[in-house]
């Protein structure tokens, strides 16, 4: 398997396994520390706000935050961190274990 712009010795992980295909697959490695196997890839989790007009005038007004993420979760879909998340977990990007071990560290 080739990833473009990656030298062949690089796209080998430790062991000298090949990566599977994705960014995030469920390829399990020990850890470093604990020697728990952990699924092998990275994945973001995003709270994103778009800020527009109306957010814009709602900062400016001082409204409070709780105030401003309420108006974007009903206009804008925004998805609140932990949402991201569980929507990654459903998707099997990754595990409600790793998923509470990165939330709670």
């Amino acid at each position: 398997m080739n990833f473009i712009g990656i030298s062949p010795d690089i796209q080998k992980k430790p062991g000298g396994h090949e990566r599977q295909s994705g960014p995030c697959s469920q390829e399990k490695l020990p850890d470093k520390k604990s020697g728990e196997a952990r699924p092998f890839g990275r994945a973001a989790i995003h709270e994103i706000l778009r800020i527009d007009a109306q957010v814009r005038r709602m900062i400016n007004c001082h409204a409070t935050v709780e105030e401003i993420v309420a108006y974007a979760r009903e206009h804008q879909g925004m998805h609140t961190l932990q949402e991201s998340g569980i929507i990654l977990v459903k998707k099997g990007v990754t595990t409600p274990e790793e998923l509470v071990r990165i939330a709670c560290e």
